[in-house]
């Protein structure tokens, strides 16, 4: 498996049709690096209880959503495990803010991964999901300073590692110095 340092450089290798307009880090790629950064919470072992469960959420009504999903779904479907433990994934169409902290709960989910289309209600699923055990991700990384815990932009065409340490504190994520020391951390 790769260190996140070297997925962090991986995107040079990329063609530049690879990338999405609104999405700056392919897809791919960003579910790789989430893979790699959610070892980093302290949390997770207890939130999974041996099964990561991963919500790719999308807008419904959103072919640009409904095709990020199927990305994002096939390379979840080539990982073996996530910090050693099995995996699931699961679309969910997003309804409303307090639907999704339900299923959430219901679920027992360890991560919720909005895709594209969804920025209009970040608001209202950051205050759904505080204080609750989830990390909350974003394909679009102007969400993460909206209250999502953790996102993918670039930066000198490199990838770079955002983080909402105020929301993860709020949705019970515990991010080591390690990652912290590496990322962008917004407050």
């Amino acid at each position: 498996m790769l260190s996140v340092a070297a997925l962090l450089t991986l995107n040079a290798a990329l063609p530049s049709d690879a990338r999405a307009a609104t999405v700056p880090v392919p897809l791919a790629l960003q579910t790789e690096l989430l893979v790699k950064v959610v070892v980093y919470d302290r949390n997770l072992r207890e939130r999974a209880a041996g099964v990561v469960r991963i919500l790719v959420v999308v807008r419904g009504d959103d072919p640009a959503s409904l095709a990020a999903a199927g990305n994002v779904e096939h390379r979840l479907s080539t990982i073996d495990k996530i910090a050693g433990m099995a995996h699931q994934r699961e679309r969910v169409v997003f309804t409303s803010a307090k639907d999704l902290a339900t299923r959430v709960r219901e679920r027992r989910a360890s991560c919720v991964y909005l895709m594209p289309g969804l920025s209009s209600e970040v608001e209202n699923i950051r205050e759904a999901l505080t204080g609750g055990d989830v990390i909350s991700v974003s394909a679009i990384p102007e969400d993460v300073a909206r209250g999502l815990v953790l996102g993918f932009d670039q930066a000198s065409g490199k990838p770079k590692i955002l983080v909402n340490l105020t929301q993860a504190q709020k949705q019970h994520v515990n991010l080591t110095a390690d990652l912290l020391r590496i990322a962008t951390v917004i407050r």
